[in-house]
């Protein structure tokens, strides 16, 4: 589709928030909670603040070696190319949101114009992060967003590029509902959990149809079992 008329404004050039923390500063408590093997997750939207934080934990690995932190970055609505391949080079998780890309849940604007359309390019990259290789978990930011993943799973399937000559950045069905549930599980540390397998906890859903990428978004819940146990049966 082509470009809207909606498109025409530009940021102001320069204009950045302002950080809670120094990067200096935000380098030096990631590799302090590093060293005391907590599970490091920080919010960062722009590309500035993504950098800040891969920077935190490049430092914590260089300072503490390497280990299965599972470190994560929530939202990376924008990102710098550059930094596409530092995810998995540092073993951090992009957790995302299909809710937030303009034009899904909420409207095209204001935030397509604070993006600014030079970098609708590097927004909301979910395919590039994972040709990148970096692990990737779908959630749904609620209150902020809708809660239910069937919401987020349409949004996935039907989100559509705003300009001419960009890039499509849906993932598949498959790899969709990776992200939802594996993915998760992976994002938590909970290796028992997240796939249908012999010795893993059965948390399992079912449905009342088989999901396609057009009916995502009128499924029904019909049973829920966790821990081996109903919790829930129509």
């Amino acid at each position: 589709m082509g470009c809207t008329g909606c498109f025409t404004q530009q940021v102001k050039p320069g204009c950045k928030g302002e950080p809670l923390h120094q990067p200096k500063r935000f380098a030096e408590l990631a590799a302090e909670f590093d060293r005391r093997s907590f599970q490091i997750s920080v919010h960062a939207i722009g590309d500035g603040t993504v950098r800040t934080v891969l920077d935190g934990y490049e430092t914590a690995r260089t300072a503490n070696g390497a280990r299965d932190s599972r470190h994560r970055v929530e939202h990376i609505e924008l990102i710098n190319p550059a930094d596409l391949p530092r995810l998995a080079e540092l073993g951090v998780v992009a957790s995302v949101m299909p809710p937030h890309p303009p034009g899904c849940e909420f409207p095209m604007e204001p935030t397509a114009t604070i993006i600014g359309a030079d970098e609708w390019r590097n927004a909301y990259l979910w395919r590039g992060l994972q040709e990148a290789g970096a692990p990737i978990c779908f959630s749904s930011d609620w209150p902020i967003a809708s809660l239910a993943p069937l919401t987020g799973i349409t949004y996935v399937m039907q989100r559509s590029v705003w300009c001419d000559g960009l890039s499509d950045q849906r993932l598949s069905f498959e790899e969709t509902l990776a992200a939802y549930t594996s993915g998760g599980a992976y994002a938590a540390l909970r290796n028992d959990l997240g796939r249908i397998v012999p010795g893993l906890r059965a948390d399992i859903v079912m449905l009342d149809r088989e999901l396609t990428e057009a009916n995502a978004g009128q499924a029904q819940v019909v049973l829920t079992i966790c821990d081996g146990a109903i919790s829930y049966e129509i």
